[in-house]
């Protein structure tokens, strides 16, 4: 709700013909809104609990109601829902530089906006035979060292953050304490036969980021490992990262290996050494969790946001780029630092009163000039 009066202010013309009403509230609100007559339709983004208190209702019944199909309304319902966010390190030989930058990658997209993020990457699955992999651990802990704090601002943060932390030996706090700022958590040497793994099944929405090993005697064992592993044992469909160095890109059949995952992987959105929400930033690309056959089976909801060409029956959406080699790096990336603030702010401008002079400006602070 604190966002409110931005919304409308940016809405205004809609508003004002009546196109947009905007209401705040809570589950009363909500309640109401949905059984309302005039409303024909509802869209929600949220958790899963909220997603099935739509369809089904709440207490003893819904779950009757959930088993049985049977919706509590009979209004069209979709939904953009989070889930535990994977990221799969590919091995190879990486260079140092894309060691360092994979590390980075990871870093900001686990903990761009303190965590709070439905595309956050929340479990970072790694190879335990790879000979660089305590290298690339030792990057990503010195990442997450150099990011700034945030302020635990979303409702319920403190507590979940305490409880992944108290149910887990093997936890690292990294950056410099600050009040009202917790450290960046990071829980160590997952279990990936562990039953009741939370950390597998329960999205953190806070500052917490776990990692996990498999073992595999070759790269084709590895992947195909992981992507049962993801599609069995983690929830959610929202989106997946893959980091994949330039010796398995250059490499016919390792390439083959990796897009035969990405084939076989059951995500809204596929993010190939890039950020997997830049699909949802693009507002071209649909945007949503992996369509399942079944309503009450969608783990992240159910059609899909943005998709401005309004294309339909789409599957998934890949977002590939190269980890180095390409100027400058993203500018949301951590260590571009302010470039991402004025970068977008200067896009709104342009945005809102479209003209040649103004796209030096964005190019300028995009390049970090």
């Amino acid at each position: 709700s604190y966002m409110g009066d931005v919304i409308e202010r940016a809405l205004q013309g809609l508003i004002e013909e009546d196109f947009v009403r905007i209401v705040e509230g809570g589950p009363r609100e909500g309640s109401y809104l949905c059984d309302h007559p005039k409303i024909d339709r509802i869209h929600l983004t949220g958790s899963a609990q909220t997603f099935d208190a739509v369809l089904y209702g709440t207490g003893a019944e819904a779950s009757e109601r959930k088993a049985e199909r049977r919706a509590l309304r009979a209004k069209p319902v979709t939904a953009e829902l989070g889930g535990v966010g994977p990221a799969i390190v590919v091995p190879g030989r990486w260079t140092t530089e894309e060691l360092a930058r994979a590390a980075e990658l990871i870093a900001t997209i686990a903990f761009d906006g303190g965590g709070y993020s439905c595309g956050a990457t929340d479990l970072i699955i790694l190879p335990d035979r790879w000979p660089q992999l305590d290298d690339f651990i030792a990057e990503f802990r010195a990442a997450l060292s150099r990011m700034r704090l945030r302020p635990a601002y979303y409702p319920g943060a403190d507590q979940r953050y305490a409880d992944f932390v108290e149910a887990h030996d093997q936890v690292e706090f990294l950056g410099q304490p600050l009040e009202g700022r917790p450290r960046w958590a990071f829980i160590r040497n997952l279990d990936p036969k562990a039953d009741e793994e939370m950390c597998f099944s329960q999205e953190p929405f806070c500052a917490v980021v776990a990692e996990m090993k498999l073992g595999a005697p070759d790269l084709a064992g590895y992947l195909r490992q992981a992507v049962e592993f993801v599609h069995e044992r983690v929830g959610g469909t929202l989106g997946i990262t893959l980091l994949v160095p330039r010796s398995v890109q250059r490499d016919r059949a390792a390439s083959a290996l990796v897009e035969r995952s990405i084939a076989d992987l059951r995500y809204g959105t596929i993010g190939v050494n890039y950020h997997p929400s830049a699909a949802w930033v693009s507002g071209t690309t649909p945007w949503g969790g992996f369509q399942a056959p079944d309503v009450a089976l969608a783990e992240s909801g159910v059609g899909f946001t943005q998709n401005a060409m309004m294309l339909r029956d789409t599957e998934k959406t890949v977002v590939r780029a190269g980890l180095v080699g390409h100027l400058p790096a993203p500018v949301w990336l951590m260590g571009r630092g302010g470039s991402m603030c004025r970068t977008f702010s200067r896009l709104c401008q342009f945005e809102a009163r479209r003209s040649p002079t103004r796209v030096p400006g964005v190019l300028w602070t995009g390049l970090g000039l």
